[in-house]
């Protein structure tokens, strides 16, 4: 049975149409942003798998959507978008700003993700600057923001999920 906190509803969990419409991320922008009818939403990492997803959605709600993608990163599969940016580095401020600016909000799905010989400084600390300046990018313009990452982005591929009752 549908054990939601915002519905009782008696359905089955699995497959319940109107609890996974209630969990979308898109939902629970809308939610943070009850006025708009339209939102202007950035969403960062579009090439990726789950920006593309979370583009697509947008798009598809008649949203504005900014889908912004790493330079030379294939595109098309965002036909669907607004509009697309590409950038050099979001870690650098100056491109960071230019993917909030005149936004209501920013998804942020980009992660730095690659093998490397050294996860702090090839993997953690780029993914904590990137997120910096996404936070500091939506606050200059007022934009929201909705971030996402993985495990993966500090602890590597292939490691177990740690327990909630895990300490450092």
């Amino acid at each position: 049975q549908c054990q939601s906190p915002l519905s009782h509803h008696g359905q089955p969990t699995r497959g319940c149409k109107r609890c996974e419409k209630r969990r979308s991320p898109m939902r629970i922008l809308l939610l943070a942003l009850p006025h708009a009818l339209a939102l202007r939403i950035a969403v960062t990492g579009a090439a990726g798998y789950l920006g593309a997803e979370v583009a697509h959605q947008a798009s598809a709600q008649g949203h504005h959507v900014r889908a912004v993608v790493k330079d030379g990163q294939r595109t098309a599969h965002l036909s669907g978008c607004s509009e697309v940016r590409t950038v050099d580095d979001l870690c650098d401020l100056v491109e960071a700003r230019g993917a909030a600016e005149g936004m209501d909000a920013v998804i942020h799905t980009a992660s730095v993700f690659r093998k490397c010989a050294d996860m702090e400084t090839e993997l953690v600390r780029p993914n904590l600057l990137l997120a910096e300046q996404m936070v500091c990018a939506c606050a200059a313009y007022g934009a929201r923001l909705v971030f996402s990452s993985s495990m993966a982005a500090v602890r590597g591929a292939g490691q177990t999920p740690l327990r909630e009752s895990y300490s450092a």
